[in-house]
């Protein structure tokens, strides 16, 4: 596949630069490398798997291909408003930004850097599929490398008890 085309990798660029996580399909003419977006410095690409781990037939696989996820028999809407179940590296793509998504909401979020890190060290690589660094594990990326923390008990606090009061105003109820 062609490198990375200038211009793409500049606005790439720049959005890492911002902190962001950029994940790209790899492709789907079953070819070895990635295809732009995915081939570029700063993207995660990815590539597609079957049920069974295995690369799917159609993906693109190798060079700028770093993680695997499902992209066979993939439930998606489709352009009239029903569902249809749809293959490629475009369906495989989002399980890995769902994937940094809630990454981002755990104490691995010290960067963007070490996002795609997490991702990349926890994926699973007895199935690389294709891939670099194997099909993404998202449970691990995301479990706590530390014990939970014990649950406290909880705090019991009851509200007083007001015996009696007495108020002389009418209009406010009177004797209590």
């Amino acid at each position: 596949t062609a490198s990375c085309d200038l211009l793409v990798q500049s606005a790439i660029d720049k959005a890492w630069a911002q902190g962001l996580v950029i994940v790209a399909a790899a492709g789907n003419s079953g070819a070895s490398g990635a295809i732009t977006p995915a081939n570029c410095n700063n993207v995660i690409g990815v590539a597609a798997s079957d049920a069974n781990d295995n690369k799917a037939s159609f993906s693109n696989f190798g060079s700028g291909v770093d993680v695997a996820a499902p992209g066979v028999n993939i439930l998606s809407t489709d352009y009239v408003g029903g569902y249809a179940s749809f293959n490629g590296t475009s369906m495989a793509s989002p399980h890995v930004a769902g994937q940094a998504a809630l990454l981002w909401t755990t104490p691995y979020n010290t960067d963007n850097n070490a996002l795609v890190n997490r991702i990349f060290q926890t994926a699973n690589t007895s199935a690389l599929a294709g891939s670099t660094f194997g099909r993404i594990d998202v449970y691990s990326s995301v479990a706590s490398s530390s014990p939970s923390p014990t649950p406290t008990p909880p705090i019991s606090c009851a509200a007083p008890t007001i015996v009696s009061h007495s108020d002389t105003n009418p209009t406010r109820g009177g004797v209590v």
